[in-house]
C-alpha cells in the first residue's frame, strides 16, 4: 500500500501484527471450546446467564490480546486508528442500509439458485436457533439483545475491520485483505452451516470500511444484521413463527 492510503487509513501496525494476534485469539478460543466441553456446552445453550457469559467471554477473546499486544509494541492507541471517524458517526447509516440490501439481494440469489436447480450448497443451511432455550425474564432478554446487537457489532467490528484489514492492507492490498478478513469473521463464528452468508456479509462490511475509510457504516451494517437476526430468533424461540424443512 502507499504512504496515502497508510495516511488515509491511519493503523500502526501490519500483517505481522495481525498475524500474532490472530494466533493469540486462536489459541484462546481453543482453550474456551475445551472448556465449554468440559463444563457442558448444553448447559450454556440453554442457560440464559450461561450464553451471556459465553458471549461476553468470546468478545474479551478478541479484545484482550489484541489491546495488550498493541499497547505494548506502539504505546498509545487511539479509538481513531480503528477507524473512527466523527463524518460517518451518523452519516454512516445510509450506506450501511445499501450494504444491506446487496446482502440480501445476494442471499436472495442464492437461495434462488437452490430452489431452481434443487441442491443443498454446504455452509448455506436454514438458520438455527442460537439463543438459549430458557431464555429468562424481560431484563434477560434485553441484557442479551444489548450484548448480541451493540456489544458484538463494536467489538467484532474493531477487531476484523479496524484491526485484521487494516494491518493486512498494507502487505497484501485492499482487495486480498478483504477476502482474507471475511474469510476469518466467518470462520471465527464457528457456525459452519452459516458460512457462505457470514463471508458474504464480511466482504460487504470491509468493502464499507475500505470506501468510506471509516468504520461507523460497518458498525451500522453489523448492528442491522444482527438485530434482524435476534429478533427472528426470538421469534423462532417462543414458536410466534415456524421453520418446517
Amino acid at each position: 500500500m502507499n504512504k496515502q492510503n497508510q495516511k488515509v487509513f491511519g493503523s500502526k501496525w501490519g500483517a505481522k501484527d495481525v498475524l500474532i494476534v490472530t494466533i493469540s485469539v486462536l489459541a484462546l478460543g481453543a482453550l474456551a471450546i475445551f472448556l465449554f466441553k468440559f463444563f457442558g456446552e448444553d448447559s450454556l445453550r440453554l442457560n440464559a446467564s450461561g450464553f451471556l457469559l459465553a458471549y461476553v467471554i468470546q468478545g474479551l477473546f478478541f479484545l484482550i490480546p489484541m489491546w495488550i499486544y498493541l499497547r505494548k509494541k506502539y504505546g498509545k492507541i487511539k479509538f481513531s486508528d480503528f477507524g473512527f471517524t466523527k463524518k460517518w458517526s451518523i452519516k454512516g447509516i445510509l450506506p450501511a442500509i445499501a450494504g444491506y440490501l446487496v446482502y440480501v439481494f445476494a442471499i436472495f440469489l442464492i437461495g434462488l439458485a437452490i430452489v431452481v436447480w434443487d441442491v443443498k450448497i454446504p455452509g448455506f443451511q436454514p438458520e438455527e436457533v442460537s439463543l438459549p432455550v430458557e431464555i429468562g425474564s424481560n431484563l434477560t432478554i434485553i441484557l442479551t439483545a444489548i450484548t448480541v446487537t451493540i456489544l458484538a457489532p463494536f467489538v467484532e467490528e474493531i477487531f476484523f475491520r479496524g484491526f485484521i484489514l487494516q494491518g493486512l492492507m498494507k502487505r497484501i492490498g485492499k482487495y486480498w485483505a478483504a477476502i482474507v478478513s471475511a474469510g476469518l469473521f466467518s470462520v471465527l463464528h464457528l457456525q459452519l452451516g452459516n458460512i457462505i452468508p457470514l463471508f458474504i456479509i464480511g466482504l460487504i462490511l470491509s468493502a464499507l470500511f475500505i470506501q468510506t475509510k471509516s468504520i461507523w457504516p460497518s458498525i451500522w451494517l453489523h448492528f442491522m444484521v444482527n438485530s434482524i437476526a435476534f429478533t427472528f430468533q426470538l421469534l423462532l424461540l417462543f414458536e410466534v413463527i415456524k421453520l418446517d424443512f
